[in-house]
């Protein structure tokens, strides 16, 4: 595995830990208003945040700093290219479901965490089909 293949997995795998931890808390302890919503979800983005700084410095540390300034090949462009193209479908068909959220009687939480979860699921989606493209091949 190259170091961009080892980084979408540890990537995909604590940001599936981390989102399902943060939709894990709100719904089991819902927040009041938006705010505090927002305090939580400040406090996930942190958290991922740290995990993946340490994540990459121990990839770095364990592949070697040679391998992980490789600049990136013709390969692996077109990797994260078809991988940014199918998060964009995801993202672009998430917007419908939160425009018609917008048009009914949903809450602005209930929107907000629509939106949180396109922008999370279209991240699995993109680390996801790295994964798949570098293993199979576009």
């Amino acid at each position: 595995m190259s170091f961009r293949e080892k980084s979408a997995l540890v990537t995909l795998v604590f940001l599936v830990i981390v989102a399902l931890a943060y939709a894990g808390q709100a719904l089991s302890h819902p927040p009041a208003a938006l705010v505090a919503a927002t305090v939580g979800l400040v406090g996930a983005m942190a958290l991922f945040t740290a995990i993946m700084i340490a994540s990459h410095v121990v990839l770095v540390i364990a592949v070697g700093a040679k391998e992980a300034r490789r600049p990136a090949d013709e390969r692996d462009r077109m990797v994260k290219l078809a991988s940014r193209r199918n998060a964009g479908l995801v993202g672009v068909a998430g917007l419908w479901l939160i425009l018609m959220l917008a048009v009914t009687a949903a809450s602005h939480l209930t929107i907000a965490y629509a939106a949180l979860g396109l922008f999370v699921l279209a991240e699995i989606v993109m680390y996801g089909s790295e994964l798949v493209y570098y293993r199979r091949g576009l």
